[in-house]
């Protein structure tokens, strides 16, 4: 199984990898903190946590590049 996972990581790079993992740990990371807010009682924290871990994933999917290709300049 692990020789498997790491064939992948070495085919599709180890910045794909990376960045899939920091989606991954984001999403986690941000349920456990409401998780314990709300179980603590503190409903109220949960929401801005909530925000930012909408906003901290929106950010690392659609706001980070994958590739560092450079741009081809028009001329």
């Amino acid at each position: 199984m692990l020789f498997v996972l790491i064939k992948k990581i070495r085919k599709a790079g180890i910045k794909v990898f990376a960045h899939l993992v920091l989606k991954i740990f984001t999403i986690i990371a941000g349920l456990a903190c409401i998780g314990i807010l709300v179980f603590s009682g503190k409903r109220f924290l949960a929401i801005p946590v909530a925000i930012v871990t909408f906003f901290a994933y929106g950010l690392i999917s659609f706001g980070l590049k994958r590739n560092n290709k450079p741009e081809k300049e028009n001329g």
